[in-house]
């Protein structure tokens, strides 16, 4: 609307005023609101459109007459959809689906109507619908070229490149002078061969990852080295092992760790016949800004390394600096752990850090973990000494036996105050009280009452079948069937088996000096061969001492039954 004249005062012109709106027009804001109310202007069909007739009818006449003429309307309405552009394809799409929905017999009709569909789901990125619509297209009509066409484009799209190829080679077998299907073989088998490409150039690469992996495992194999890797763990530096073929040396990134400052000192590339001494000396060439005072220099400082046993008892060995990089990593207890070596440096006085490690060290309880949470190993600790108390002896790990030693020799030790602050103490830990207190506080008081410690002992029994786990037997001793005990006498009954003398004889000949027992002899009714000194000396040992005086009328006199924990190992690595 143009404006109104105005003099230059401001003041309105004379003149014939602009004629208004009459009231019958549409208002220009809701020019579009109003045209959609009429069903042959609208963009998309209303939620009531169920309840509008003028909508009812005009339906009606869109399925009003044969299935061919219905499915063609459809296809012709679709095309129109189609050409007006990205924002009526839904609408181009609503239309051939509804014209193969009719069902007509004209199978060229249905063709079309299925590679027109599968157009409009190409530009939605439909590929597999377009594959669909294309292969009942095909089904229809083998020769189609827009169906292979636009099969060609949708396996593009989804990386099948032999069988996008395939799909152009049938079409141009059909109409080879298709330039569009000429442009895009081109375009599909440039794309697949520099996929090719990339996939040899990585599996290439992996190969020589694979056989540097395997040459590097080799050569820590020839070395001796021990290796171990941690789950999940991901190294946040590029360095790795590397062989010098030539030379047939090792190089490894090694961490020199300054713990009294949290500091550390990466080297990128140790080699193994480098010495200690010789790196320090590099790295200390000049002070480091986080040591004022220059306590480090090669010699006044204390090099270690971290050591690991089967167990997994950590611990620290002390390196000289005229020792080998080489030798370190072939020592029985040291670990190469994640392809990374690891070295702590301290000064030699008034290191603060390695006061606090050597109490640690002496304390044990910081480096047998047991791979446990505290609750679950304390739990784990109480059930063992538990059994340890009713079976005498149990079957368990190394680590858990070394662990369970400590506890139970205080276990022990409660029983014999015997008082009630002991009980309480004792009953606090150990479950199954009906069996354990009072055995720990009746038997086992009175056969360590004359001992002032070290009341039990563990038998090493060798690596487990499975995980190569050591096992070992921890038992308390100068029990029945003690193991130490039965090795002995059975050594005693093999002599006595090679000579008929008395068993003061037998145990002159073991070292044991007696005159109580010179004068007994193994004679007359109390003749005893070897299988049967065997099987009964062990149940006469009561205490730590020897019982010689009254020996021979003890074995005797002795049950055949016996005890009937003897001799038995209760499995706790089972229970």
């Amino acid at each position: 609307m143009a404006d109104i004249p105005r003099s230059k005062t401001g003041i309105p012109l004379p003149g014939p005023e602009k004629p208004g709106r009459p009231d019958w027009a549409l208002d220009e804001t809701n020019l579009h609101k109003s045209m959609d109310s009429v069903p042959l202007f609208m963009n998309s069909l209303p939620e009531d459109a169920s309840e509008n007739p003028l909508l009812q009818a005009l339906q009606d006449l869109a399925y009003n007459g044969t299935p061919e003429e219905v499915a063609e309307n459809f296809k012709n309405q679709g095309n129109d959809s189609f050409k007006q552009g990205k924002k009526f394809y839904k609408d181009a799409l609503v239309f051939y689906t509804n014209g193969i929905d009719v069902g007509c017999k004209d199978d060229k009709l249905n063709e079309t109507l299925y590679v027109n569909r599968a157009a409009v789901n190409l530009q939605f990125g439909n590929y597999r619908k377009v594959l669909t619509d294309c292969a009942h297209a095909l089904k229809l009509n083998s020769k189609n070229v827009k169906a292979l066409f636009r099969s060609a484009k949708a396996l593009f799209a989804l990386e099948m490149y032999p069988e996008a190829l395939d799909c152009c080679d049938h079409a141009l077998n059909n109409d080879p002078d298709n330039q569009p299907v000429k442009d895009e073989r081109v375009k599909i088998q440039a794309e697949f061969d520099r996929k090719k490409a990339i996939k040899k150039e990585k599996e290439e690469r992996e190969r020589k990852i694979r056989e540097k992996k395997l040459m590097i495992s080799n050569a820590l194999e020839a070395r001796k080295i021990r290796t171990a890797s941690t789950p999940g763990f991901v190294p946040d530096h590029p360095h790795e092992i590397q062989l010098d073929q030539d030379l047939d040396q090792l190089t490894i990134p090694t961490f020199f760790l300054y713990p009294e400052h949290n500091e550390s000192d990466l080297i990128q590339a140790f080699n193994e016949q480098d010495k200690i001494g010789e790196q320090l000396g590099e790295i200390f060439y000049e002070p480091a800004p986080w040591d004022p005072e220059h306590k480090y220099k090669p010699d006044s400082v204390q090099t270690y390394f971290e050591t690991e046993d089967n167990g997994g008892n950590i611990g620290l060995m002390k390196v000289g600096l005229n020792v080998k990089f080489l030798t370190v990593l072939q020592h029985s207890k040291h670990i190469l752990r994640d392809g990374i070596a690891r070295f702590v440096v301290v000064p030699k006085e008034d290191s603060q850090w390695k006061k606090d490690w050597l109490t640690k060290m002496h304390h044990g309880k910081h480096f047998r973990r047991l791979n446990r949470t505290a609750s679950h190993r304390k739990s784990m600790l109480r059930n063992l000494v538990t059994q340890l108390i009713q079976h005498d002896r149990i079957k368990t790990t190394l680590p858990k036996a070394q662990e369970l030693k400590a506890i139970a020799d205080q276990m022990i030790t409660l029983g014999k105050r015997g008082d009630l602050h002991a009980k309480v103490q004792a009953a606090s830990f150990l479950r199954e009280h009906e069996t354990t207190l009072p055995k720990l506080f009746g038997p086992l008081a009175e056969r360590f009452k004359s001992r002032k410690g070290g009341y039990t002992r563990i038998h090493k029994m060798g690596n487990r079948f499975g995980d190569n786990a050591p096992v070992a037997v921890i038992e308390l001793i100068d029990g029945p069937g003690d193991l130490k005990n039965q090795m002995l006498f059975r050594a005693l009954g093999r002599q006595e088996n090679k000579k008929a003398g008395s068993i003061a004889e037998l145990l002159k000949d073991s070292g044991m000096k007696s005159s109580s027992v010179s004068s007994m002899s193994v004679t007359g009714g109390s003749s005893l061969n070897s299988k049967t000194l065997t099987r009964h000396l062990p149940k006469v040992l009561t205490s730590n001492k020897w019982e010689l005086a009254d020996l021979e009328a003890k074995v005797r006199n002795l049950s055949i039954s016996g005890s009937e924990t003897s001799g038995k190992i209760f499995d706790a690595t089972k229970a």
